[in-house]
């Protein structure tokens, strides 16, 4: 009962209630006729409640040839008709109204498109046949070629053969009675495969059949020498060539795999501190950037015993008492020691992509800066005077101990060494060829002892020249990437470095920073003056069990006479 409706009045109204107007609206009688006509199911349309005016009475035709008729000029002018003629035009008595009228215009639409159509097909069909004949000729000229010059090297092969045959030496009685296989001179670059080191070596020539042979007249393939007396090609030299401009790709690779470092996998993980998998797989910890760690350079594990071994040695060589630290022969000798690591054990470094540098480097390169400013330029800058044996370091031919043999910027991509200010102080730089910026690591930063003018005048001849000996000795596709502008500089506060309170160990210091830095080894705090006595006698005792030094070597003086003058 609830959903029933109660109504309690109902009242009925008008149709014309149902369409409220304002009281200023003027209604259109013909629309208000339509109006009434939709809502008035007995009203029929008719022609006369809309009158037909200006509708053509012409009508459309197919003629013979498929196409329209159009009416003539006068007849194709909106002229006013009457009711009853429009009525006619609209219902004729022929037949022909306006239904007949649209469809014969849909008809003739139809058949324009499909002729359209045809004719569009058809020339797509002309040019495919055109384009199917192209393709067959040039596969006929190709063949034709292919043939000739099968035929030609068939035929030089064959005149080879019969001038020039030979037996193979070392080739026992058995392969005697078997047809003996060709030795030819050769003295051209097309005959040989593989650039390089080939003089002299043999090389198989594959033999192509002509067409007109048949298979089982194939001769064997045939045994190529190469003599390097009638030879006139550097293959070394093709080959450098061809690798040239897959240098730079390469060095991306080689960077990316020295990056790598050695971890464990998913299944050998324990969360015991005392997994042997973990100790044989990873035998010592990872630094901050995620490489192992090659050896702590604090570590006092098996100092004493080398130590007692040195001192030994010193008493019974009383000549070799000065093998304390303090001159610089001997900060040659741990950069030695580091090179002969770095050559020994790439993967304990930060990088196998770096490089240390003696003194006697960055020593000359300032003494000779005056003579490359002096020098006089060519017109497009180049070449100034360079100090002395400056390509053999950019090759890695210098320093002799442990050559390298890397080229800067190539296969380099940092350098190591070191730089004596005021004739008794000691600083560490980093020469980055990545981001051309030169660091410079100050044990007495804190103190200024060396101060920002007498580290940039210091520093000068190496930002300068570095990058200049870079675009010398690029080869002509890479100057772009060595301009001319000289290296950025920085020296590091005191703030993050270990600073030398006392002085007299700044050369101590300085081998340590770049010892830290070259490990990937954060500046421990074990790097302090109330630890120098022992740093010192774990360098000089692994200096005497590593490298075996018994005194000075000569230094690296290679080239100091270059310019007439005296080493």
């Amino acid at each position: 009962m609830l959903k029933q409706a109660r109504i309690q009045s109902c009242v009925a109204k008008d149709l014309a209630d149902m369409f409220p107007v304002w009281d200023d609206d003027e209604q259109d009688p013909d629309i208000v006729k339509i109006v009434n006509a939709l809502h008035d199911p007995n009203f029929k349309f008719s022609k006369n409640h809309w009158p037909l005016e200006g509708v053509l009475g012409a009508h459309i035709v197919k003629s013979e040839a498929g196409k329209r008729s159009l009416p003539s000029d006068e007849s194709s002018r909106k002229r006013p008709c009457t009711a009853s003629a429009s009525a006619a035009s609209f219902v004729g008595d022929e037949g022909v109204g306006v239904v007949a009228t649209m469809k014969a215009h849909f008809d003739q639409c139809f058949q324009s498109f499909s002729t359209k159509m045809l004719n569009g097909l058809g020339s797509c069909e002309k040019q495919i046949k055109r384009l199917t004949e192209k393709v067959e000729s040039v596969e006929r000229a190709v063949e034709e070629l292919t043939t000739g010059s099968a035929k030609h090297t068939e035929e030089e092969l064959t005149q080879q053969q019969g001038t020039g045959s030979k037996k193979h030496e070392g080739s026992n009685s058995e392969k005697d009675d078997a047809p003996m296989k060709d030795n030819v001179n050769i003295g051209a670059c097309e005959s040989v495969n593989a650039p390089g080191d080939a003089k002299g070596k043999k090389a198989t020539v594959k033999e192509e059949e002509a067409p007109e042979m048949k298979e089982e007249e194939a001769p064997e393939p045939s045994f190529c020498e190469i003599d390097p007396k009638t030879c006139d090609v550097d293959f070394d030299a093709v080959a450098l060539a061809k690798n040239a401009k897959a240098r730079e790709a390469a060095q991306i690779v080689a960077r990316a795999t020295s990056a790598r470092y050695r971890q464990l996998a998913v299944t050998q993980k324990s969360p015991f501190l005392g997994n042997s998998t973990a100790k044989a797989i990873i035998p010592s910890s990872a630094s901050h950037s995620g490489r192992v760690r090659g050896y702590d350079p604090f570590d006092q594990t098996g100092v004493k015993a080398k130590h007692i071994t040195l001192m030994n040695f010193i008493r019974s060589n009383p000549l070799h008492s000065c093998l304390i630290f303090t001159n610089v022969q001997h900060m040659e000798a741990y950069i030695n020691l580091l090179r002969l690591r770095l050559s020994k054990h790439p993967e304990w470094f930060v990088s196998n992509r770096i490089c240390f540098l003696n003194s006697m480097f960055a020593t000359v390169w300032r003494r000779d800066y005056k003579d490359f400013k002096n020098s006089e330029p060519n017109a497009d800058g180049s070449g100034k005077l360079l100090p002395p044996g400056a390509y053999s370091y950019y090759t890695g031919e210098l320093p002799i101990y442990c050559q390298t043999k890397k080229t800067w910027a190539y296969d380099v991509d940092y350098l190591y060494s070191m730089l004596h200010i005021r004739k008794d102080h000691w600083v560490a730089i980093w020469v980055s060829f990545v981001t051309k910026h030169i660091t410079i690591w100050d044990s007495h930063a804190a103190t200024k002892y060396a101060s920002d003018e007498q580290i940039a005048e210091a520093v000068e001849p190496l930002a300068v020249m570095i990058p200049y000996l870079l675009q010398t000795c690029a080869p002509d596709d890479d100057k772009w990437r060595f301009p001319y502008t000289p290296f950025t500089h920085s020296r590091v506060p005191d703030t993050e470095i270990p600073q030398n309170i006392q002085s007299g160990d700044c050369g101590v210091y300085c081998l340590k920073y770049i010892e830290c830095h070259a490990l990937d080894f954060l500046f421990p705090p074990e790097l302090c003056d109330k630890n120098i006595r022992k740093i010192r006698e774990k360098m000089a005792a692994e200096l005497f069990d590593e490298t075996g030094c018994r005194g000075h070597d000569k230094l690296d003086a290679t080239g100091l006479d270059v310019y007439d003058r005296k080493a």
